[in-house]
């Protein structure tokens, strides 16, 4: 009798853990929807890249804590990957790039400051791109617990990316611009560079399970690859001006970011100056109109189009 009345409280405290574990992964679920709502409608219909900048870190700390109550939910797992790359993208590139540029301009005045401040930005950037690769690989793994090991194999690489099927869309595009974005400001490392066909076959696979998701931005990520290296390495500016195309098939001429990708590297790589001019200035003057979609990406185009503006002395020979 007594042995039965411990199996019974037993196998209570058993049911409500399992009952709490449950409801700890519908709360889980239910912030992931909710943040993914926020995050379309802070994407598309505000501008305030501040308010971006003193909520992210704290975000992060918060959804890193509710996924250890459930760290193979797949889908907080694609989001933390697509909010590292956002902040990174959106603050610590630019702020990078900005002093980056500064730096070679002082350098021309006969000035010699110290690039230390400089290069922790650039590894604070590549902290961030990292974890959204890491994040992205954890997702990928829910489905496919040896994606880990087949992409660190050369020989079973690009059949194991072959093989991920529309479910798959969300992590592998994720990992596709983490892993381009950290490999563009780590061009020098061959380590990183050599990761460079990863996401290509990452970003290729993506165009052909699903070109539309997150704006058709595979295309972009394509086309910045293919024009901001060298053609000895990869590089391919007609592949650039193709997806180029395609992007502005998927988003019109309201999404700026894609030429201002399109201005910094293809441009860039043409040495076409009077081009490169007047596609940033577009950039910056229709952003003052900037009432429709794509709000955040416009003012974080417009932002960066400025640095590039004034940076075109040291771009251009």
């Amino acid at each position: 009798m007594k042995y039965k009345h411990w199996v019974g409280m037993i196998m209570i405290m058993l049911i409500s853990f399992l009952c709490s574990c449950s409801y700890r992964k519908i709360m889980i679920n239910d912030v992931v929807d909710m943040a993914e709502f926020a995050m379309d409608r802070f994407e598309n219909e505000y501008d305030d890249i501040e308010l971006l900048e003193q909520a992210a870190p704290a975000n992060l700390v918060n959804l890193e804590a509710l996924l250890a109550n459930d760290p193979k939910n797949y889908r907080m797992l694609v989001f933390l990957s697509k909010v590292y790359f956002s902040y990174a993208y959106a603050l610590g590139e630019v702020e990078w790039e900005s002093a980056l540029f500064q730096i070679q301009k002082n350098k021309v005045n006969g000035k010699c400051p110290s690039l230390r401040d400089t290069e922790e930005l650039r590894l604070r950037v590549s902290r961030h791109y990292s974890k959204g690769i890491y994040y992205a690989l954890k997702a990928m793994a829910v489905n496919h617990p040896d994606c880990d090991e087949s992409l660190q194999n050369v020989n079973t690489a690009a059949d194991f990316i072959k093989s991920l099927g529309k479910g798959d869309v969300p992590a592998l595009f994720w990992y596709g611009m983490n892993l381009s974005a950290y490999i563009n400001i780590n061009q020098d490392s061959v380590k990183a560079v050599s990761k460079l066909n990863l996401a290509i076959k990452a970003m290729d696979q993506v165009l052909k399970l699903d070109p539309t998701y997150y704006y058709g931005c595979a295309h972009l990520t394509l086309m910045t690859v293919y024009s901001s290296i060298p053609v000895m390495l990869g590089g391919n500016p007609e592949r650039s001006q193709y997806h180029y195309q395609e992007q502005k098939k998927i988003t019109g001429d309201d999404f700026l970011l894609v030429d201002l990708h399109y201005a910094r590297y293809y441009l860039y790589q043409k040495q076409d100056l009077a081009e490169y001019h007047r596609v940033l200035n577009r950039i910056i003057q229709q952003s003052r109109q900037n009432t429709g979609r794509y709000m955040l990406f416009n003012q974080i185009a417009a932002n960066r189009a400025a640095i590039y503006l004034d940076a075109a002395d040291r771009l251009f020979n």
